[in-house]
């Protein structure tokens, strides 16, 4: 980030997104040769990637599966919330 920061200022540096399938995502990256870097799958598929800034404008992306991301950012009970909802639909 420190790099980033010297070469471009104050700026967007990363960013996360969530969606229902991260394999999806992660195929169509794929198709196109752009550069990511998943995590090893767990027993519900991907649970998320990271996109190279190269393949999006500079821009690093994480990518979590739905319920994912609230696992680690602090508030699990959210991931809770949404495997439930995911497995109701």
């Amino acid at each position: 980030m420190g790099r980033f920061h010297r070469r471009r200022g104050d700026s967007l540096y990363m960013f996360f997104v969530e969606t229902d399938d991260v394999g999806a995502l992660a195929k169509r990256l794929e198709g196109r040769g752009s550069k990511f870097a998943p995590r090893p799958l767990d027993k519900a598929g991907m649970p998320e990637l990271f996109i190279h800034p190269s393949a999006f404008l500079g821009v690093l992306i994480g990518v979590s599966r739905t319920e994912q991301a609230w696992m680690w950012s602090g508030d699990p009970e959210r991931a809770r919330r949404a495997a439930s909802t995911r497995a109701s639909e």
